[in-house]
C-alpha cells in the first residue's frame, strides 16, 4: 500500500483523491456538479475522517483501500470497530500482520486504521495515533531550528553551498 499524504485537507493515496465520505464510494461515479464558492473562512487543521481508493497492484490488479480515523467502540481479539465523528462505522478485522503503532488499543481511544477492503470485510494493515498537524508543524520548526544550529557551527568554507534555502520556514497551519 502506498503512503498517504494529505495536501489541504483531502486524502491522497496513489494518486486517489478524497476527502471524508465523498471518498467512501465504492464504485466509480461521476463528481456531483460544482458548488459555488463559499466565502473566505479560517480552515481547520486537515483531518481525514474516512475514504478509500483504488489502487493496481504490481500484478495489475485493483485493491480497494480504506483508512479511517475515529474511537474504538469495540474491541476483540480478532477485530476493532471505529467510528468516525460523522458517524460512520466499520469492523476491521485484525490479525498477526496488522501493524500497530501505539502502545495499546482499547475502547475510547481515538486511532487511525487502514488497510484493504474485500467486499465489505476490511482489514486493518495499520493501527496508529491520528495525524497531529500542530504537533508535525512544531517538530518541524525544533528540526529547523537544529540544522541552523549545526550549520552555524561548521567552519566557514569559501567553496561551501549556500544551504540557507534548503531549510525554509515551513508554513503556518491556520
Amino acid at each position: 500500500m502506498k503512503p498517504l499524504r494529505l495536501i489541504a485537507g483531502a486524502a491522497v493515496i496513489s494518486g486517489a483523491v478524497g476527502t471524508g465520505a465523498a471518498a467512501a464510494s465504492a464504485s466509480p461515479s461521476a463528481d456531483p456538479a460544482p458548488s459555488a464558492p463559499s466565502a473566505p473562512s479560517t480552515p481547520a487543521a486537515p483531518s481525514v475522517t474516512h475514504g478509500e481508493s483504488v489502487t493496481k497492484d504490481a500484478d495489475g490488479k485493483y485493491r480497494v483501500y480504506t483508512w479511517q480515523t475515529g474511537t474504538v467502540t469495540q474491541k476483540s481479539g480478532s477485530s476493532i470497530t471505529v467510528r468516525s465523528s460523522d458517524g460512520t462505522t466499520w469492523t476491521w478485522a485484525i490479525n498477526a500482520d496488522t501493524d500497530v503503532r501505539r502502545k495499546s488499543v482499547a475502547v475510547g481511544d481515538t486511532v487511525m486504521v487502514g488497510g484493504p477492503r474485500d467486499g465489505e470485510s476490511r482489514t486493518a494493515a495499520r493501527i496508529t495515533d491520528p495525524l497531529n498537524f500542530d504537533k508535525l508543524h512544531n517538530r518541524m520548526k525544533e528540526l529547523r531550528k537544529q540544522m541552523q544550529d549545526l550549520r552555524g557551527s561548521l567552519p566557514d568554507r569559501p567553496d561551501a553551498p549556500d544551504l540557507s534555502k534548503d531549510f525554509p520556514e515551513p508554513p503556518k497551519l491556520p
